[in-house]
């Protein structure tokens, strides 16, 4: 069966009543009602959306998610069906959309892990589960993975990150739960992509990928995914999960390979840069790992695509939809900068697992370089600092006179009088 056949199983809509069977309900629904194997088409699932979670645009949204692929070029169609559970179909019920239809992660993304009592259970591998020390391993019953894997699990990541740029495409809930990786061929699987959205989307919390530039209530963009898919590749190359500790502990991190090299300078511009839309686009990933020249000029990376609003139906019928185009390739230039509510999405239709306790090196590891405002203070602030030095000055020395002239002025009064 060909890569991509599950894509085509379905319809563009496909009417609740003809999903046949659903098994019984599986995962952590959260936000979504429900999610249900459909027993009458392997490996698919029904993700059952409450009524109160879609609204006319994200009828939109979904209708134009599930006709993407036939829009991309055959490598990109295979990349998105491949390593995603990109939606297949919407599920109509009274003329509504209640759900879609995505498909499980496959096989080789599960592994039996041990647990502290000494028990194994079958669960998908997460990121939580390579971003971690490699003394963890052991103890959850895994191989400690190689420089080699850490990387080949990067490059599928980043190449998945990519076309979700490329495309306009904001994924927004990068999370160590929502990624998935196999132990067999080093790919990942990234789940909860039916909350993607064209161009930028109300602020959702992501544990773990905190961006000081997008705080909460703030949309999520291009460049909150571009800073977000840094910390997950220093997390994966590092084993470290909090963000500061992961990009510092791939500054430490020794290699012969020059991809590691060529990583290390992408991931902290993106990851400490004082302005957010200087963040590099994720090409650039995948600049440094097929090993291309890293260039230092200052040259400003393309800004993501604005939307604008569609007056005609677009190609699949839709109007008033705010579209964007795919950014075009860009090339290596690379600027180089000094180092330095409640989410609202459908929530993990995959069942959880339970996060391993991994026992982290006491050796301490160097902190990220702080923004430049905190090494070295900016002219204006250099320059107000010497004022308030100036005026101290002046109220001591007004001071010190004051009482000086008190001093002999008090005896010459007494003796006056």
């Amino acid at each position: 069966m060909p890569r991509t056949a599950q894509a085509y199983a379905f319809g563009p809509r496909t009417d609740r009543a003809k999903l046949g069977r659903l098994g019984a309900p599986i995962g952590s629904p959260g936000q979504c009602k429900a999610v249900y194997p459909l027993l009458d088409h392997a490996g698919m699932l029904f993700k059952e959306y409450r009524p109160t979670q879609i609204k006319e645009a994200d009828e939109l949204r979904l209708a134009r998610l599930v006709g993407l692929p036939e829009r991309l070029t055959a490598a990109d169609r295979d990349l998105l069906l491949r390593s995603t559970c990109w939606p297949r179909t919407q599920v109509i019920e009274g003329g509504r959309t209640v759900g879609v239809v995505v498909p499980a992660a496959p096989r080789r993304y599960y592994e039996a892990l041990s647990d502290p009592e000494g028990g194994r259970e079958v669960v998908p591998l997460l990121l939580t589960h390579l971003a971690m020390p490699n003394s963890a391993f052991p103890p959850v019953g895994l191989r400690v993975p190689p420089l080699e894997t850490r990387l080949a699990v990067c490059t599928d990541l980043i190449a998945i990150a990519d076309l979700f740029e490329r495309y306009g495409l904001v994924y927004g809930d990068w999370g160590y739960k929502n990624i998935f990786w196999s132990q067999r061929d080093s790919s990942v699987y990234v789940i909860d992509v039916d909350a993607c959205s064209f161009g930028p989307q109300p602020w959702v919390e992501s544990f773990g990928f905190a961006d000081p530039f997008t705080p909460a209530n703030l949309p999520v963009d291009t460049y909150t995914d571009r800073f977000r898919c840094a910390i997950a590749v220093a997390a994966c190359l590092s084993g470290e999960r909090d963000p500061q500790s992961a990009v510092s502990g791939l500054m430490a991190l020794r290699s012969t390979d020059d991809r590691v090299e060529h990583l290390k300078t992408v991931v902290r511009q993106m990851a400490t840069a004082r302005d957010r839309t200087q963040r590099l686009p994720i090409s650039h990933l995948q600049n440094a790992l097929s090993g291309g020249k890293i260039a230092t000029g200052n040259t400003s990376p393309t800004t993501p695509t604005d939307t604008r609003s569609e007056a005609t139906p677009d190609a699949m019928g839709i109007v008033g939809w705010e579209d964007v185009e795919p950014l075009p390739s860009l090339g290596p230039l690379i600027h180089k900068s000094p180092t330095r509510p409640t989410s609202t999405r459908p929530a993990s239709t995959q069942p959880s697992a339970t996060r391993p306790s991994a026992t982290r090196p006491t050796s301490p590891r160097p902190r990220p370089a702080q923004p430049a405002s905190k090494r070295s203070p900016s002219p204006h602030a250099q320059r107000a600092a010497a004022r308030h030095r100036r005026n101290r000055r002046t109220v001591i020395a007004t001071v010190t006179a004051t009482v000086v002239a008190l001093a002999v002025a008090i005896p010459l009064l007494i003796f006056v009088l």
